[in-house]
C-alpha cells in the first residue's frame, strides 16, 4: 500500500503548511503510487482470465500425467504377467521333456516296466540338463546311478531252448516256486535261483 504519510511530509513545511507550489507535486505522486498499486477493471478481468486458463491447462496437465502413469503401471503389470507366464511354460515344457527322456533312459537300461513309474518318484530334474538331441547331458554316468540303485528291478530275460517232445526228468531246479523265488532278498542268489529255475519263468 502506498505510504501517502510520507509523500505529503515530503512537501510540507515544518509549520505544518503546505506551500501552493508543492500541491501539484503531491498530486503527482499520490497518482503515481496509486497507479502503482491498482490495476483498472478491464485489466483485471483479463488477468483473471489468463490465472483462470493457466488453472486450467495445469489442470489438464496433471490429469495427462495421471493417466500416463496410470496406462505406465498397467502396462508393466501386464508385461511381468506375460513374463511369468512364459517363464512358467518353459518350465512345464522342460520338466515334461525331462521326464519322458528319464522315462525313456530306464527303459532302454532294462528297468522292469512295472517299476518305472516308482522310479521316476523324486528325481531332482533340475539337475539334469538336456542336449540339443533330448538326451541327459552324462548320460553315462546317470546310467550308472540308475543300475546301482534299481538293479533289483532290471528285467532280465532268458533264451529259451528248443522244446523236446519228452521233456527231461532233470531240470536242473531245486523243486523251488516261482513265489520262493521272488521271495529272495539277496539279488544274486535271487537271480540264480531264476536261472536254475528258467522254466516258471517263460
Amino acid at each position: 500500500m502506498a505510504d501517502f504519510e510520507a509523500i505529503i511530509k515530503k512537501y510540507v513545511n515544518e509549520d505544518g503548511s503546505i506551500p501552493a507550489s508543492a500541491i501539484k507535486d503531491i498530486v503527482e505522486g499520490v497518482k503515481t503510487a496509486v497507479g502503482n498499486e491498482f490495476v483498472g477493471k478491464e485489466r483485471y478481468k483479463a488477468k483473471l482470465t489468463e490465472i483462470d486458463a493457466l488453472k486450467d491447462k495445469l489442470s489438464s496437465a496433471e490429469d495427462a500425467v495421471t493417466t500416463a502413469e496410470k496406462w505406465k503401471t498397467k502396462y508393466e503389470e501386464s508385461e511381468k504377467a506375460l513374463t511369468t507366464y512364459k517363464e512358467e511354460q518353459t518350465a512345464k515344457e522342460t520338466r515334461s521333456a525331462k521326464e519322458k527322456a528319464y522315462k525313456a533312459l530306464l527303459k532302454e537300461v532294462g528297468i522292469s516296466e512295472k517299476f518305472r513309474e516308482r522310479a521316476m518318484k523324486g528325481v531332482s530334474y533340475d539337475d539334469l540338463k538336456l542336449d540339443e538331441n533330448g538326451k541327459f547331458v552324462d548320460s553315462d554316468k546317470l546310467t550308472a546311478s540308475i543300475k546301482k540303485e534299481w538293479g533289483d528291478c532290471i528285467a532280465t530275460y532268458y533264451k529259451r531252448g528248443t522244446e523236446t517232445a519228452t521233456p527231461p526228468n532233470n531240470t536242473g531246479g531245486n523243486g523251488m516256486t516261482k513265489e520262493e523265488i521272488l521271495a529272495i532278498k539277496d539279488t544274486a542268489a535271487r537271480q540264480k535261483a531264476m536261472y536254475e529255475n528258467k522254466e516258471l519263468f517263460l
